[in-house]
């Protein structure tokens, strides 16, 4: 990367690989986006417990306890509290392992449902294999796993506090399993109490007979859905429950705001970080001084991409795509953060979440393709694939209109613009060049093909044909990729293969499209260039060319990959190097145009082609 780090360099490098910034932020929103349709809203019902060690009788274990109040004693109380005993009591009174395999699939979103029928046909399939009994004992150990990960325990700083937290999709059921779990965990103590003092004072003993009948009203009333009152709640357990779960209003983790604007903030970070990296990779000529370096020629001007319509094709329909992913994505953004605009379950789309891109599945589209029968998210898939297809269906024409740009250039005026105004100033440095050493034939050389330089040979001789009065011949000498005979309307045969084969006169060759300009097409041939050029009827026609015209322009073989370039340098005056911005690397570029000076006697200069000017004028004008 040779750009300046100035503001006006840092635009530039920004606004040449906009693509990959715009893309960097799409895919990262796009999985922000689609990863909160993914999370299904989770409840959380909370259960505040008091660490007492306040036991019916005075063992010295529970005195230690009393005494010690070791920081480790609340951890040690968290995996009692996550303990099998105590889960599998809760397990069994709320039926946890009977609940369907689908639980989360009524909460969850369309886009979360179909994820979650597919993983649920999965299960059924890997189940269908076991008994009834062996199913029974699966789901009731898979429950009970399941529910150790639901289940936190947090202690409360500086205090004998600590917290028993459960999670689930159903605010009612969060609330039901937090306090089932803390009496659960109450009953579990109160049964080590008993088991203390059976050993003690036998069964007939008034605390046996006080901690079983309390036991049997906790049992009674585990699974009750109101709450216990302070004197049941409190109870003669040494843990004592404090505050029971309520239904939570809100889910936790909702931060669908701010997720949205801490991923629009690091993707464009991550995006300009990918530009620049991009950047330093890029070894291609796309400056005149890089240009410069590389061949070791004057710079004769760089010429503006020809835009066709003010701009240039592949822009347009760049613009245009991302202008309608831009509207669909702000959209959908802006429906999960508001929550508006929620398909109902019964809408005619079927859906029920928001959908990838809403805005584009108004009511009558649907009934119009009969997706009023398919379920979410399916409706919405259809929907992405027409519209894809319609997007490919719009790049498809812009791509045969990028084709005809050529035909477009070479026939377009050349007006006051930019384009204009940098053919003339090349052109008039090329004829300036011609005449002072006395030569006529000139050769438009580039490394690799669609360069430009047909089109900058059709523009320099129609300008100096007009300017000067001059006589010019452009001769097709790429066989490999001729252009002439389309930028003109001739057909390609006859043409110049015909004549280095002894089969057409020269005078016959050459076809007048102009007063001034005659044009000699490539023809066709079995040939390679190399076989074709390396004959000397071509010494003999090049000088029939240089006693009937002024000037002579050949149109030569790429330099990459044909050894018909090389051959033809060392036949013609002089050569002018085209090089399309960003097409060749310098390394690539420096080694042709050596090997281009040695075998021509003249090499004039170079053309920076399809030059880019990727500030905005209205931005480059103010910085």
């Amino acid at each position: 990367m040779n750009e300046n780090l100035d503001v006006r360099g840092f635009l530039k490098v920004v606004f040449r690989r906009q693509a990959v910034l715009w893309m960097t932020v799409l895919v990262l929103m796009g999985t922000v986006v689609v990863g909160q349709q993914f999370q299904t809203p989770v409840y959380e019902g909370q259960v505040t417990m008091l660490l007492s060690a306040k036991k019916q009788i005075e063992s010295p274990y529970y005195r230690d306890i009393a005494d010690s109040r070791m920081p480790t004693l609340i951890y040690t109380q968290s995996e009692i509290v996550r303990s099998n005993p105590v889960l599998e009591r809760v397990v069994r009174t709320l039926r946890l392992s009977q609940r369907p395999l689908d639980y989360e699939k009524e909460f969850a979103t369309g886009w979360k449902s179909s994820w979650i029928a597919l993983r649920t046909r999965l299960k059924e399939r890997k189940l269908t294999h076991l008994s009834s009994t062996a199913r029974e004992s699966y789901l009731f150990q898979e429950a009970i796993v399941d529910l150790k990960k639901k289940a936190k325990v947090g202690n409360v700083p500086e205090t004998d506090l600590f917290m028993i937290s459960v999670r689930d999709f159903d605010p009612k059921a969060a609330a039901m399993i937090a306090n089932v779990i803390s009496r659960s965990y109450s009953i579990f103590d109160l049964e080590q109490q008993l088991a203390e003092v059976l050993l003690k004072y036998g069964e007939k003993h008034q605390a046996v007979v006080q901690l079983k009948d309390y036991i049997s009203r906790m049992k009674d009333g585990l699974a009750q859905e109101d709450v216990f009152s302070n004197i049941d709640a409190w109870g003669p357990a040494s843990v004592k429950i404090v505050e029971q779960a309520d239904v939570p209003l809100e889910p936790v983790a909702r931060h669908g705001a701010v997720m949205l604007v801490l991923a629009m903030v690091l993707s464009v970070a991550l995006g300009l970080a990918s530009v620049f990296a991009w950047e330093a990779m890029d070894t291609t000529v796309r400056s005149t001084e890089q240009l410069r370096q590389a061949t070791g020629v004057p710079v004769l001007g760089s010429v503006p991409r020809y835009r066709l319509w003010g701009i240039s094709v592949l822009t347009l329909a760049t613009r245009l795509a991302l202008i309608f992913l831009s509207l669909g994505w702000s959209f959908e953004v802006v429906c999960l953060v508001t929550g508006l605009w929620r398909v109902k379950a019964d809408s005619p789309s079927g859906s029920c979440c928001y959908g990838i891109l809403p805005i584009l599945r108004p009511t009558k589209l649907m009934e119009v393709t009969r997706l009023s029968t398919l379920k979410a998210p399916w409706a919405d898939v259809v929907l992405l694939v027409f519209w894809g297809l319609f997007l490919a269906g719009v790049f498809w024409v812009f791509y045969i209109l990028s084709s005809r740009k050529a035909c477009a250039a070479v026939n377009a005026p050349l007006s006051k613009g930019g384009f204009g105004y940098a053919v003339r100033s090349f052109g008039e440095q090329v004829h300036a060049a011609m005449k002072k050493g006395d030569r006529k034939v000139l050769m438009w050389a580039s490394c690799h093909p669609r360069e430009g330089a047909t089109t900058l040979a059709v523009h320099c001789a129609r300008y100096l044909s007009e300017s000067t009065g001059s006589h010019v011949l452009l001769i097709d000498a790429n066989f490999d990729r001729p252009a002439l005979h389309k930028a003109f309307g001739l057909s390609r045969d006859p043409g110049l293969a015909q004549v280095l084969l002894g089969r057409l006169d020269f005078e016959k060759a050459a076809r007048a499209v102009t007063k001034k300009i005659s044009v000699v097409t490539a023809g066709n041939s079995n040939l390679s260039s190399a076989g074709l050029l390396d004959s000397q009827i071509v010494g003999r026609f090049l000088q029939w060319a240089r006693e009937r015209y002024d000037l002579v322009f050949i149109d030569g073989p790429a330099w990459r990959g044909s050894e018909g370039g090389r051959i033809l340098s060392a036949k013609v005056d002089s050569a002018v190097i085209v090089v399309g911005e960003g097409r060749v690397r310098q390394e690539v570029l420096g080694a042709a145009a050596s090997a281009l000076k040695e075998g021509c006697s003249v090499c004039i200069g170079a053309v920076l082609n399809n030059r880019r000017f990727v500030i905005p004028q209205v931005l480059y004008n103010r910085i």
